[in-house]
């Protein structure tokens, strides 16, 4: 019976550990994409946010489940008007503003990224940018869509992605880049 009690003792604390681990990931990530979303690019007529860079390593970086976790706690700070947004402002309602679909795609965004990465064993630099990629696609299908109702399918188009176009291949190189290098101190530690 000692042999029993001490192997149960063994699981609880390794799983107690486990969820411990799991919840600083999390908490981490969120933190992170708050500093993140600290830096802006004053882009006519749109900003350009870094938002999506920090959303899309994040995917890379955790699993599906714990990715949208950590884009979701981001959101909710945002709903309780903690200075989270693009630039370090505030906005309790942003569920009813026009960028509104942008910010709603992230948690699904990163999942998505996720979840592709992992289907791919020793993902290349190719590889690892096509899943940013179908991150900012994610991203951008919802925020033009949720924009489109406040200003129409075109100026939605005119304002929420045209003037990107030139950016988010640099913004894909950039996540893929960063990720790569976070993955090569991570194996030279072990």
């Amino acid at each position: 019976m000692n042999v029993l009690s001490r192997l149960f003792k063994v699981k609880v604390e390794e799983k107690q550990n486990s969820l411990a681990r799991d919840l600083f990931q999390v908490f981490l990530a969120s933190f992170a994409l708050s500093l993140v979303s600290l830096f802006k690019v004053p882009l006519y007529p749109t900003p350009m946010t870094f938002q999506t860079c920090g959303v899309f390593l994040i995917g890379l970086l955790l699993t599906p489940k714990k990715a949208a976790v950590a884009v979701s706690i981001y959101l909710i700070e945002a709903t309780f008007g903690l200075p989270v947004l693009s630039g370090g402002t505030s906005n309790p309602l942003w569920m009813v503003a026009p960028n509104a679909g942008f910010l709603a795609s992230f948690p699904f965004a990163a999942f998505v990224v996720s979840f592709l990465f992992r289907r791919f064993k020793n993902p290349s630099f190719i590889k690892t940018s096509f899943c940013a990629l179908a991150g900012k696609v994610v991203v951008y299908l919802c925020g033009v869509s949720v924009l489109s109702f406040f200003f129409g399918f075109k100026s939605a188009l005119q304002y929420g992605l045209t003037p990107f176009l030139f950016v988010f291949p640099i913004k894909i190189f950039l996540v893929s880049f960063v990720y790569k290098f976070i993955n090569f101190v991570r194996n030279s530690n072990r």
